[in-house]
């Protein structure tokens, strides 16, 4: 699957999600699936400069899944991890990143 395809079928899912929730055939329901990919982008954004961090960096690509890696730093580590971050990173805390919300989810 190319990632053309990938990202229609992707397009597809959150349309379908939309109209589950009764937004679908709507103006707005564009504006949520682009913020849906704002949001990731930002997510995978924030994880890929926080592994290249000097302190951190090694830290997070050694675990299984960073994010995960991520939900165990404390609010002091948090801090820290944001002083290494490029200018123009975004700045997630543990429980703003995709997989922490996802697994919060009831």
């Amino acid at each position: 699957m190319t990632i053309d395809q990938a990202t229609k079928k992707l397009i597809d899912a959150l349309k379908q999600t939309c109209g589950s929730f009764g937004l679908g055939n709507d103006g707005n329901e564009y504006k949520i699936i682009i913020q849906v990919f704002l949001y990731k982008y930002f997510n995978d954004k924030f994880g890929y400069e926080a592994k290249r961090t000097p302190i951190f960096g090694e830290r997070l690509t050694a675990a299984e899944r960073w994010d995960a890696e991520y939900d165990t730093f404390t609010p002091d580590e948090v801090l820290d991890l944001f002083d290494f971050l490029p200018a123009g990173t975004p700045r997630l805390r543990p429980e703003h990143t995709i997989a922490h919300l996802y697994n919060a989810q009831g």
